[in-house]
């Protein structure tokens, strides 16, 4: 499931009713009423990314604090879902492998995959985030083994119930088998305005992703823009949009040093981010770039 990405809006039972802090644009106000109806959410901040403006924020819920960043175009880069609980299968498969796990918070992420034809007649699936950052480029093959699937075999209305929990007004149909051996299924669905989608999770329900196909009018400018300019008129077979569930959580290293892990629900790494290592990297890097302005300046008064 490495390439596996996905999709949509969360339905939250949330209570709060206020929303306060800095001006918001109204696509950003959208997006956060879809994902958070009931929380009270504040702008703490902005800021631009691959050239598209952030808007950082905090979420407050009955079952505590989280935050989003949404950019000016009203897509999230991602969104936290506060909970008073993380499953404990999940606690149970971090801690296997990493010990003083603390401040797991649970978040989603949305991506673009667009399908485009090259001028060589190739078809290749670009993947990337909603400031239209480049993350991922599989062919046809790459593709196609990672969505092929065997129908389920045994008693499946449990996944498909839980399916149709979790996407509101979702009509679950056809269920594809566990692939990867770790749990997951994926389900067909009808979303609640008949348009077809696909949701993964497993028996506990937790989801892995949920992906949807969008218009090519619907991808966003940024998407779009960097399709252009990286690959020119290539042409757009098919687009989809597709939020997918990862845990974070800080842990340490054995000699102290604090990390911060970023695992998806069936136990993939996603990241592991070493604060102390990367303050060295960039001071390193700053030092370079001193080191080599100085003697673009001594030779230039040379």
């Amino acid at each position: 499931m490495k390439h596996a990405l996905i999709c949509s809006t969360l339905a939250l039972g949330l209570a709060a009713t206020s929303v306060f802090g800095a001006k918001r644009d109204p696509d950003v106000d959208k997006a956060l009423k879809s994902v958070y109806p009931d929380a009270r959410t504040e702008i703490t901040g902005s800021h631009e990314v691959n050239g598209v403006k952030v808007q950082d924020v905090k979420v407050t819920t009955k079952d505590g604090e989280s935050n989003a960043a949404v950019t000016e175009y009203g897509d999230f880069l991602y969104y936290g879902l506060p909970r008073k609980n993380v499953d404990s299968s999940v606690q149970q498969n971090i801690s296997g492998l990493f010990k003083g796990v603390s401040d797991m918070d649970v978040n989603w992420a949305t991506n673009y995959l667009v399908d485009v034809n090259a001028s060589n007649n190739r078809q290749y699936r670009l993947r990337l985030d909603a400031t239209g950052r480049l993350k991922d480029i599989q062919n046809a093959n790459e593709v196609k083994h990672d969505t092929a699937h065997n129908k389920a075999s045994g008693d499946t209305s449990k996944i498909k119930s839980m399916a149709e929990k979790y996407m509101d007004g979702a009509k679950a149909g056809q269920v594809w088998g566990d692939q990867s051996g770790d749990g997951f299924y994926t389900v067909e669905v009808t979303d609640k305005n008949g348009e077809p989608a696909i949701i993964t999770l497993n028996n506990a329900g937790q989801v892995y992703l949920k992906r949807w196909e969008i218009k090519e009018a619907d991808i966003p400018e940024p998407v779009t823009k960097t399709i252009k300019d990286t690959f020119g008129d290539v042409k757009v077979d098919k687009a989809f949009r597709s939020d997918f569930e990862y845990y974070q959580f800080d842990s340490q290293t054995s000699g102290g040093d604090k990390v911060v892990v970023r695992v998806r629900p069936n136990g993939d790494i996603m990241s592991i981010t070493n604060a102390k290592a990367a303050a060295e990297d960039e001071a390193v890097t700053a030092k370079s770039k001193q080191s080599g302005s100085q003697k673009k300046k001594s030779k230039a008064s040379g």
